[in-house]
């Protein structure tokens, strides 16, 4: 049950044409809340709403947080659960909730241009298309540069391609770097999973999607911490790796050719089997129990699929080669290469000139 102590609904923008449903899920948040309620208010616009659900954070926690969010942004519209059941759930809630045409998942702790909802928007209401993303970064807790998502060019994909996309990658699940039309999100999208529950709940939108275009602008900028699929638990691997299969069986349906289907299935699951057994070496476990993920990992690769992804997935087929072929190896020759990596990726300029710039 759920108790929403903020504004009316016709306060909110109901019937008024709310352009955004911004989504802002919040369980015991940390301090720089403040600083991203700050930054919510630069972005949204007079005919946005803000979401915010307090996700059975304690008392007296909760009341403070409750005030915070009255006093740094009025309007918000603060939806209050009296246990926490997780990101998914409250997600869920929210969504029953929005008025907005379209809708934007948001994070507290990460950053973004504050003109990222007049882009997307305007990239939306230009083109017809019913999801938009962006590029975006992902830096580590010190504001090194991990990786972008999505490619440094405006693109768009119609009809099968966007299946294809997300199995072979180039459509992620995260939320935050996408805007939907409210019309192609169903009720309860979110599956209640720990972990995960974006890709799981957003593979067939996506897949479904008659449209998707996407913005090589970076416009967001995601920072791993706490509580990210790198600092996951022994249950979110297991997820991980049963998103191997789950998500090609979701998506399959939606591509035209079932000899790309199986190729497809095979990357992706040589892809999420590559991903669980990296941040098995990044958990604090002992070395048997990293053994024991390495393990399971293995076990959903083999030699023959690995070579046949070489012409057409060169890089994911190297990994599992080397996961596969490495033996104990694998675990010395992933981190002298990851540190490698660090000590030559520089802070990302963007991510400089965000609200944590003073933390790294």
């Amino acid at each position: 049950m759920a108790t929403d102590p903020g504004l009316s609904s016709s306060d909110s923008g109901t019937g008024g044409g709310t352009r955004v449903s911004v989504i802002l899920p919040l369980y015991s948040p940390g301090p720089e809340v403040a600083d991203a309620l700050d930054l919510l208010e630069a972005t949204l616009s007079d005919t946005d709403e803000l979401l915010v659900v307090d996700d059975g954070t304690p008392a007296p926690e909760s009341a403070e947080l409750a005030e915070l969010v009255r006093a740094r942004i009025p309007s918000a519209r603060l939806v209050v659960l009296e246990e926490n059941r997780g990101a998914a759930a409250a997600r869920n809630h929210a969504m029953s909730l929005a008025t907005g045409r379209y809708v934007w998942f948001v994070d507290w702790d990460d950053d973004w241009d504050p003109a990222l909802l007049d882009v997307l928007v305007t990239r939306a209401k230009e083109t017809g298309a019913p999801i938009v993303t962006c590029r975006a970064s992902v830096v580590d807790e010190h504001g090194r540069l991990v990786r972008h998502i999505g490619p440094a060019h405006d693109t768009h994909l119609t009809g099968p391609q966007t299946a294809h996309a997300v199995l072979d990658g180039r459509l992620e699940g995260h939320l935050w770097n996408k805007l939907f039309r409210r019309d192609v999100l169903p009720d309860n999208v979110f599956p209640l999973m720990a972990t995960l529950s974006d890709l799981m709940g957003t593979a067939p939108v996506l897949a479904a999607a008659e449209r998707v275009e996407h913005l090589g602008q970076v416009l967001y900028e995601h920072r791993i911490r706490p509580g990210s699929l790198t600092a996951a638990r022994d249950r979110d691997l297991a997820l991980l790796l049963d998103a191997g299969s789950q998500v090609p069986a979701a998506v399959t349906p939606f591509l035209e050719n079932e000899k790309d289907a199986s190729r497809l299935s095979v990357l992706f699951r040589h892809r999420s089997a590559y991903l669980a057994a990296v941040t098995a070496l990044r958990l604090p476990h002992d070395d048997r129990e990293r053994g024991r993920w390495l393990a399971r990992s293995r076990q959903l690769l083999s030699l023959s699929e690995a070579a046949s992804l070489i012409l057409t997935s060169p890089t994911t087929a190297a990994r599992s080669l080397a996961l596969l072929g490495l033996g104990p190896a694998f675990s010395p020759f992933y981190r002298t290469a990851t540190r490698i990596r660090r000590r030559s990726t520089q802070r990302v300029p963007w991510q400089a000139r965000g609200r944590h710039r003073a933390s790294g």
